[in-house]
C-alpha cells in the first residue's frame, strides 16, 4: 500500500490539508476529500464508505511512518529501500517525514473537530495524535544523535 517514503508523505500532506467540517473517503488506496452535498449520505451508503474504512487507512499511514522511522533508528544505519534516491541523504529523508508528520496534526485535529459529536472517533484521532508526537520525538532524537549524518546546521547547510 505504502511502498516507499514518497507515497507516505504524501498522504501526510494531504492529512495536513484536511479543512474543517469536512469528510473524507478512501478510494484506490488514496484519501479524498468528500465533496458533501444533499446526496452524501446516500454516496457513501452506496460506495460502501464509512468512517471506520477512512480511519483504519489513517492508521495505516502512521503505522508505515512509525515502521520506517523504526528500521532507520533501530537499525542505526542506512534502512533498506524505503529511502527515495530523490533525497539527498537518508538525513534530508527523515527530516522530510518528521516534518510531514508534525504538520500532519493540522489536519487531524479539523477532522477531530469534524467528528465533535463522536466519542469513539475522536477517541481514535487522539490516539493517533498521541502516537505522533511520539514518532516525532522519535525521529528528532535520532537525527541529533546520527554518528553517520550529522544533525543539520546553518553552517552546513
Amino acid at each position: 500500500m505504502f511502498s516507499n517514503m514518497n507515497s507516505v508523505i504524501e498522504h501526510l500532506e494531504f492529512i495536513k490539508n484536511i479543512p474543517r467540517g469536512r469528510k473524507l473517503y478512501v478510494r484506490n488506496e488514496s484519501l479524498h476529500v468528500d465533496p458533501g452535498g444533499p446526496f452524501q449520505r446516500l454516496r457513501r451508503f452506496v460506495t460502501r464508505d464509512s468512517r471506520g474504512n477512512t480511519l483504519d487507512f489513517i492508521k495505516a499511514i502512521y503505522t508505515r511512518v512509525n515502521q520506517i522511522i523504526i528500521e532507520t533508528t533501530v537499525a542505526d544505519s542506512q534502512p533498506d529501500t524505503t529511502i527515495p534516491d530523490s533525497y539527498f541523504s537518508v538525513e534530508s529523508a527523515m527530516t522530510s517525514l518528521r516534518d510531514s508528520l508534525a504538520e500532519s496534526t493540522k489536519g487531524l485535529n479539523e477532522l477531530k473537530d469534524t467528528y465533535i459529536d463522536d466519542v469513539k472517533t475522536v477517541a481514535q484521532i487522539q490516539c493517533i495524535l498521541n502516537t505522533i508526537t511520539r514518532s516525532v520525538a522519535q525521529s528528532t532524537e535520532w537525527l541529533g544523535d546520527n554518528k553517520f549524518y550529522p544533525p543539520r546546521t546553518e553552517k552546513n547547510e
